[in-house]
C-alpha cells in the first residue's frame, strides 16, 4: 500500500503544474461521483455479461467450424482473442466489485472511496497495457498505448482535482448543499 501512496504523490506532483478546474466544478464532481460510480458498476456488470455471452458464442461457433468452411471459420487470432476476452472479463468483474464498494464511501466523502477510485485507475492502466500487448500488432499496440495514456491522464487529472474533498480524514464529511 505504501507503493500506491508513493505513486499517488508522484502523479499528483506531475499534474500540479496543470491548470485546475474551477472550485464549483471540483465540488460538483466530488458531490456527484457516487452516482457516477453506480452507473459505472451497472455498466461494468452488463459488459461482463456481454463478454461471457461473446466468449461462449464464439466457442460454440468454433466447435461447429468443421461443418462450415473449416479454414475460414476459425481465426488465426483465436488464442489472442480468447486471452484478451478472458483478461477483459477478469478486469470487468474486478471493476464492478470496486465501483460497487466505492459508492457509499464516495457519497460520504470518505478517503476510502477516493482510494478505491484511484485503485480502479491503476487497474485500468494495467488492463490497457495488457490489452495493447495482446493485440499482437505493432500499430494496435501503439494506438492502444497512446489512447490508454490519454484516457488515464484525463481520469487521473479529474480524480486528483477532487482529492482534497476526500483526504481530510476518514470521518464522514457531508457535503454542503
Amino acid at each position: 500500500m505504501d507503493s500506491v501512496k508513493k505513486l499517488e504523490i508522484l502523479i499528483q506532483d506531475r499534474l500540479k503544474s496543470l491548470p485546475h478546474l474551477p472550485v464549483n466544478a471540483q465540488k460538483w464532481i466530488a458531490d456527484n461521483i457516487w452516482w457516477m460510480a453506480i452507473l459505472g458498476a451497472f455498466g461494468s456488470a452488463i459488459a461482463t455479461l456481454a463478454v461471457v455471452n461473446g466468449v461462449f458464442g464464439y466457442m460454440s461457433f468454433v466447435s461447429n467450424a468443421s461443418s462450415y468452411a473449416g479454414f475460414y471459420a476459425v481465426s488465426s487470432y483465436l488464442t489472442g482473442w480468447i486471452w484478451n476476452a478472458l483478461i477483459g472479463l477478469l478486469f470487468l468483474a474486478a471493476s464492478t466489485v470496486i465501483l460497487s464498494k466505492a459508492v457509499t464511501p464516495l457519497k460520504e466523502h470518505r478517503r476510502l472511496g477516493w482510494d478505491l477510485m484511484f485503485m480502479l485507475t491503476l487497474l485500468g492502466a494495467a488492463r490497457a497495457f495488457l490489452d495493447a500487448v495482446f493485440t499482437f500488432s505493432f500499430f494496435g499496440f501503439l494506438f492502444g498505448v497512446l489512447f490508454a495514456v490519454l484516457g488515464l491522464a484525463i481520469g487521473a487529472y479529474l480524480l486528483l482535482e477532487i482529492r482534497s474533498y476526500f483526504v481530510k480524514s476518514n470521518k464522514i464529511v457531508h457535503a454542503k448543499k
